[in-house]
């Protein structure tokens, strides 16, 4: 693959995003912390029955589950119920809010969120009056969204910054840097989310 034929000419890389279990230097964002970050949000407001909207293909959704259960598990939570992002979505939330007493869920991207919104609008439930959402990303339709979305910031600018700076420095052979960095996320919080009614 390409990794093999820049490893065999020694030629410098950046992997960013994800570390692909490869050798060499990358530029990450703690995953384990997002999911902590937003379910410190959510129990902070008071939140017990929670669900992850979750899209299983992803290698970033394993250890942001992980982050986020922990958190639960010190809030004394019951266990964290997982809801399958895929094309059953629609007819499979609404039910499962209500048969669990769900009062908020946390979504793997916006665009999953952003959904979530539209099929809670849909069949009238008010968001976050009966149920609060949370994203991750902070994509530009998160600010956009009704309500504006409370997401999990990707810092997408200092990502690249500290990028493209990582990469002239290798290509100069530089090695003062550590080749390997994680990059922490924060919380945006916007009208998505609040307090629990029940």
């Amino acid at each position: 693959g390409l990794l093999t034929q820049l490893l065999s000419r020694n030629i410098p890389y950046l992997m960013i995003d994800r570390a692909y279990n490869v050798p060499g230097p990358y530029l990450v964002v703690d995953e384990y912390r997002g999911g902590q970050i937003a379910a410190e949000h959510l129990t902070g407001l008071g939140h017990r029955r929670i669900a992850m909207v979750q899209m299983a293909d992803f290698q970033e959704s394993v250890p942001r589950q992980q982050g986020f259960e922990a958190i639960l598990k010190e809030a004394s939570c019951p266990p964290l119920t997982v809801i399958p992002c895929d094309g059953e979505l629609a007819q499979t939330l609404l039910p499962r809010i209500r048969e669990e007493g769900l009062t908020a869920l946390f979504c793997f991207n916006d665009e999953v969120a952003v959904d979530c919104l539209r099929i809670l609008r849909e069949a009238g439930v008010r968001v976050p009056e009966e149920i609060s959402v949370v994203g991750y990303d902070d994509s530009l339709i998160a600010a956009a969204a009704v309500p504006p979305l409370t997401t999990v910031v990707h810092p997408k600018a200092i990502m690249g910054e500290r990028a493209a700076r990582k990469i002239l420095r290798l290509i100069a052979r530089d090695h003062s840097e550590p080749p390997a960095e994680m990059l922490s996320p924060k919380l945006m919080a916007r009208a998505s989310t609040a307090a629990p009614n029940r």
